[in-house]
């Protein structure tokens, strides 16, 4: 057989997501590792052992086009049954835990922004010439249940 020629569970459509969420979830040299294994996110032990169990779930779920992509329906809880979804990437972009400082730079407008993102939507407090104007209204707004500043 030619080499670079994949066959079995490996060429698989989903297989490669597999291996990218295992990576995520369980190698701390992965770049996306602080975001997911780092915090807790892991797999099912039956999707962590199998591939094979893993892609046949997928495909299992309704929903699946070209575009589309795996999408936790629960942040705060890891690759299982139940927790998953086929979604575009706009809906997986409301599907945000919240996170960070509350304020960050924007280039194009070269202003600080405040925003917070709570269950999946955003609400935006302004714009501020100075980061410390904008590190003082997050800090005013920061959501009821945060302490501020808070690390995740």
């Amino acid at each position: 057989m030619p080499t670079g020629i994949r066959t079995g569970i490996t060429s698989h459509i989903h297989y490669r997501r597999w291996c990218s969420i295992r990576q995520r979830c369980y190698n701390e040299n992965n770049k996306h590792f602080k975001d997911y294994g780092g915090r807790g996110i892991t797999m099912s032990d039956e999707f962590r052992n199998s591939s094979a169990l893993f892609c046949a779930y997928l495909d299992s779920l309704p929903g699946w086009a070209p575009g589309m992509s795996i999408d936790r329906i629960d942040n705060s809880k890891g690759y299982e049954r139940g927790n998953l979804r086929w979604a575009t990437y706009s809906t997986q972009n409301r599907n945000r835990r919240s996170y960070g400082k509350g304020y960050h730079y924007n280039k194009q407008a070269k202003r600080w922004k405040v925003e917070w993102y709570v269950d999946g939507k955003m609400t935006y407090y302004g714009g501020y010439k100075t980061e410390a104007e904008a590190r003082k209204k997050a800090a005013e707004t920061c959501p009821g249940e945060y302490s501020y500043p808070r690390t995740i």
